[in-house]
């Protein structure tokens, strides 16, 4: 089994504690001990929680961040992400930045990309999806 990099929205659901995807993160912590994200989606989460004042849910995630292994991006995703960039670029489809480098670090470290929104995700060569919410 493939470990599962949690993209920013799912991690959401997380924190507002969504049961369906609550219950398939416990699972797949019992599998491989500690969730993993990556860096753009802790810096999204980060953003956003400060951004709204949300103490509580800021708090929450550091919890979560301390039992989790976060996914730099390394030489290896930035050129994925440019692969990935010119791609999408000359099929006249691209992605948003962030998207792009989540779907960069997923690949370059063998994951499967968990996110509800497979819809800006599904043009990827070699990026697998899940979506814990549906």
């Amino acid at each position: 089994m493939k470990r599962r990099l949690l993209d920013t929205d799912t991690v959401s659901l997380i924190l507002r504690s969504q049961p369906s995807v609550i219950e398939r993160a416990r699972e797949h912590v019992r599998s491989y001990g500690k969730a993993a994200i990556s860096v753009i989606t802790c810096y999204e989460v980060l953003r956003g929680l400060k951004h709204s004042g949300a103490t509580r849910k800021l708090s929450g995630f550091e919890n979560f961040m301390a039992n989790s292994v976060v996914l730099d991006l390394d030489m290896q995703a930035a050129r994925r992400a440019a692969d990935i960039h010119a791609d999408l670029r000359r099929a006249g489809t691209p992605l948003e930045d962030a998207d792009l480098l989540i779907a960069a670090i997923a690949v370059a470290n063998d994951c499967v990309l968990v996110t509800n929104n497979t819809a800006h995700y599904h043009r990827i060569a070699d990026l697998e999806l899940e979506n814990w919410a549906s």
